[in-house]
């Protein structure tokens, strides 16, 4: 578990879904670890597409972001419920869907065009992204592969990635592949230009 920020927490640990022999290219293929984050606002702690951590301490660390807040659990994606509702019983929080309010630490982020809602926490100027964009292995960011998209033209997910998302960033809390919590502005623009 890593703490980026007060009350900000990004951890990963081995999906159950992993499939070790999946080809490069593939919707299957990504990395066996993926990522998870939680916030703590004023009044709210969200987690966000969370999965069970793998040890004592990190439920310790979550544990202490939880006293005294609202919790609520957010999915980027209908395939993204991963253990939410081990966390909406373990923390007694509301299984947010994505066409209800959200707390003011989240930010609700449509991009239809992946089928996606990724999630902005402005007090952090921090982006967690479900699918849409991922880490590129060489410490930047990119949009994820065509297969993952099905028919939606990787260039039209740019286009509308560069609509919604608000500028600076900071960070970008990627489920796949490694976060990027330094120069994250300059690594979305790289990813977001055509033909990247």
């Amino acid at each position: 578990m890593r703490a980026l920020a007060l009350g900000l927490v990004q951890w990963h640990t081995a999906h159950p879904d992993w499939t070790p022999d999946a080809r490069p290219g593939t919707p299957e293929y990504w990395p066996r670890e993926v990522g998870c984050v939680a916030v703590r606002g004023d009044s709210v702690t969200a987690f966000i597409d969370p999965l069970a951590p793998a040890g004592r301490d990190e439920w310790e660390a979550l544990d202490g972001l939880v006293a005294d807040r609202e919790r609520v659990v957010v999915t980027t994606a209908s395939w993204h419920g991963r253990d939410g509702e081990l966390f909406a019983q373990r923390y007694n929080a509301r299984l947010l869907r994505h066409d209800e309010p959200w707390p003011d630490v989240v930010t609700p982020l449509p991009v239809r065009e992946a089928l996606e809602t990724m999630v902005w926490i402005a007090a952090h100027r921090t982006l967690v992204p479900g699918d849409v964009l991922v880490g590129d292995d060489a410490g930047g960011l990119r949009v994820c592969d065509q297969s993952w998209l099905q028919s939606t033209p990787v260039a039209a997910v740019q286009a509308r990635l560069r609509e919604v998302i608000p500028r600076p960033v900071e960070k970008v809390l990627v489920s796949h592949w490694a976060p990027v919590t330094s120069g994250a502005d300059a690594a979305l623009e790289a990813a977001l230009t055509p033909g990247s």
